[in-house]
């Protein structure tokens, strides 16, 4: 759901308990699950990716959070700096 390409097997599951616990049928919770967190890609999932502008890697999932640059508006310096700082391998 939030784009990451390992998703574990058990995450269907987990997603689908919570509307369950809420009340909704445990079919309909279960195709929901799956509604959210989509066919698994045959391209082997999401993908994350930087460029020199966006150091910080964003997801290639349409829905991702992640999909947008982080912290758009500083500096490519700081933009570097602080992809070094989260571990990132920046772009180039």
């Amino acid at each position: 759901m939030l784009g990451d390409a390992d998703l574990p097997a058990e995450a269907p599951d987990t997603v689908a308990r919570a509307p369950a616990h809420c009340g909704i049928r445990a079919d309909a919770a279960g195709e929901l699950a799956a509604t959210l967190l989509g066919a698994p890609d045959p391209a082997g999932g999401p993908r994350w990716a930087a460029t020199d502008a966006h150091p910080i890697p964003v997801c290639s999932a349409p829905y991702s959070p992640r999909r947008v640059p982080l912290v758009l508006g500083i500096t490519p310096d700081q933009a570097r700096a602080l992809a070094t700082a989260l571990g990132a391998t920046p772009a180039g």
